[in-house]
């Protein structure tokens, strides 16, 4: 019998070369990016990743000769056998100072203090010097100010007892205060080669904290079964190498980062820092491919399923992740390369109405609800579906209609990285500084602030009888990172009522004798008490035998000589 698919064949010989003109057709189309760049013209903009495609990432050998079909139905998946949870518990009555100090260990605080100190000296000050010790004060000081948030870092320290914070101003003076954030350091810059040179790091500045970071949340926690990536904005308006402006996302301005979480528990387990397109010039693989390679490199072969959006999602990503006995899902863009044409052709009327396709272990999916379509692509859901039952519109019978499952899957595992950002702001550090590398600092304290309340609550040996809340937790390490640590000589004065101390009979105040009729009051000087505003507090009136001016009605006058005599 004749093969009908033979090259000698002119009907097949005519069907080949229209498949193949319609395929460089296809090409053309779908080499178009994905999403249209804002033009943002600026020498502090990196260059933005959004419309990075995957045209030229080959699929892995074996997978090109498969075609999509509607006979779709359920692939063996290996599966999920790894411990979850904390992997480095701590007993139930440790103290929430200790699950912090697991992620974010003394050794650097030590390192902390030193780069400070050495930063301090090459600004010209030999006389300024801090200890670790100080440095988690100054840091239990930010975690505080991130619960009581004022409108600047001086009404901490400010004289107005509506305003004044007693728990801050007590640990350290406000001068003290602003030595420590104008010498803050946590790397020697003179050790980074110059921009261009071979070596040179974008991140020099934060390298240790991002380093000591990436290994502790990875060593402490093994996570569930679903992981989700996406990515995670640190807020920032200022000057920056690699700023980025999305105009589409809530927080337009600021500097990109890439996150892994566990999609149950929104433990944090890896990060990158986005510098720019050409941070890595020898990979050949589009940003959006590279991000979840690299983040999820480490749990291949446990057979996780990573959830992420339509900005990474791409059949050559899907089949890598295969390869690699890793599955995953996620909202697909249709002009994407490898996309169905079918798929996106389909067209629905009413919700429930789904189109489902197959190629290998990879399932296409696009479903109706609402008049609205969404289309993943899944190798970690089942075929199936889940019913849905929703109430009519004006006084309409209720609605039941069929939903997939691997959208259902999707919308429930997808947000891992949105959730542990939302537990980010509630207490987030909410200082102001005109340097990048700050805010980046600031932020992965707040992770590991949120993760190693994750730890807490997730400790092994049975709930607790009375579990800390967040804010509990938050406020349990400030308070154990400043300890009994003070900076004041003197013990801070609260009481702001005049005592009822007798001062001596040869001290008397009298009005201030200058053209101004004010001068300021030396008690509260030495006590680092300001105005709102930062400046000194002044009075009218003065001692005449000591000629120093001393506030009357507030009880400077009385104590100042108590203290003398």
């Amino acid at each position: 019998m004749e093969d009908s698919g033979s090259d000698s064949d002119p009907e097949f010989s005519q069907f080949l070369q229209e498949c193949i003109e319609a395929r460089n057709n296809d090409f053309c189309e779908d080499n178009q990016s994905d999403i249209s760049v804002s033009s943002v013209h600026s020498s502090d903009l990196s260059d933005l990743s959004e419309g990075d495609s995957d045209d030229d990432y080959d699929l892995p050998v074996g997978r090109q000769d498969q075609e999509w079909t509607r006979n779709v139905c359920n692939q063996h998946r290996e599966p999920f056998t790894s411990f979850v949870g904390p992997t480095m518990p701590l007993p139930l009555d440790a103290e929430p100072i200790e699950y912090f100090l697991q992620l974010f260990p003394a050794h650097l605080f030590d390192q902390i203090a030193m780069e400070t100190t050495r930063y301090a000296a090459q600004k010209g000050n030999d006389n300024f010097h801090t200890t670790a010790d100080e440095i988690k004060a100054y840091l239990g000081l930010l975690f505080l100010m991130g619960v009581v948030k004022l409108p600047n870092y001086r009404c901490y320290w400010s004289t107005r007892e509506e305003l004044h914070q007693t728990s801050i101003s007590k640990v350290m003076p406000r001068k003290r205060y602003e030595e420590l954030t104008s010498y803050f350091h946590l790397n020697d810059s003179q050790s980074n080669p110059a921009r261009g040179q071979p070596g040179h790091d974008k991140l020099h500045k934060v390298r240790p904290i991002i380093d000591n970071a990436k290994e502790q949340f990875f060593s402490h926690y093994s996570p569930s079964r679903n992981l989700s990536v996406d990515e995670a904005m640190v807020k920032f308006k200022g000057r920056c190498p690699f700023l980025q402006y999305i105009p589409a996302k809530p927080c337009k301005w600021g500097i990109k980062s890439w996150a892994v979480t566990d999609a149950e528990t929104f433990y944090l387990l890896d990060l990158n820092i986005y510098t720019g397109k050409h941070d890595d010039t020898t990979s050949q693989l589009p940003v959006s491919t590279r991000v979840v390679l690299e983040l999820v490199e480490a749990y291949y072969n446990k057979h996780h399923h990573v959830y992420f959006d339509n900005y990474f999602t791409s059949m050559p990503l899907l089949e890598t992740l295969l390869v690699n006995g890793t599955y995953a899902c996620g909202t697909v863009r249709l002009n994407r390369k490898g996309i169905p044409k079918e798929l996106q052709a389909a067209k629905f009327k009413q919700s429930g109405e789904h189109l489902k396709l197959q190629k290998g272990d990879i399932m296409a999916v696009s479903w109706c609800e609402k008049k609205r379509k969404v289309s993943v692509l899944s190798s970690a859901n089942d075929v199936g579906d889940i019913q849905l039952d929703r109430p009519g519109k004006r006084r309409q019978p209720r609605q039941s209609y069929p939903k997939p499952i691997a959208i259902q899957d999707y919308s429930n595992n997808y947000n891992g990285v949105d959730k542990s950002d939302q537990l980010r702001s509630y207490y987030g550090i909410a200082n102001k500084a005109k340097k990048w590398w700050k805010y980046i600092f600031w932020f992965i304290c707040d992770v590991t602030m949120v993760n190693s309340f994750i730890l807490y609550t997730h400790a092994p040996g049975g709930p607790r009888r009375n579990p800390m809340s967040h804010l509990e937790f938050h406020l349990d390490v400030a308070k154990g990172l400043i300890g009994q640590f003070t900076s004041r000589k003197r013990q801070l004065i609260l009481a702001r009522s005049p005592p009822t101390i007798k001062r001596p009979a040869d001290h008397e105040p009298s009005k201030v004798k200058t053209k101004r009729g004010k001068r300021n009051c030396v008690y509260c000087s030495r006590l680092g008490i300001t105005t709102s505003s930062g400046n000194h507090i002044q009075t009218s009136w003065e001692c005449t035998t000591c000629a120093v001016a001393l506030c009357k009605d507030k009880g400077c006058f009385a104590r100042f000589h108590n203290y003398v005599n």
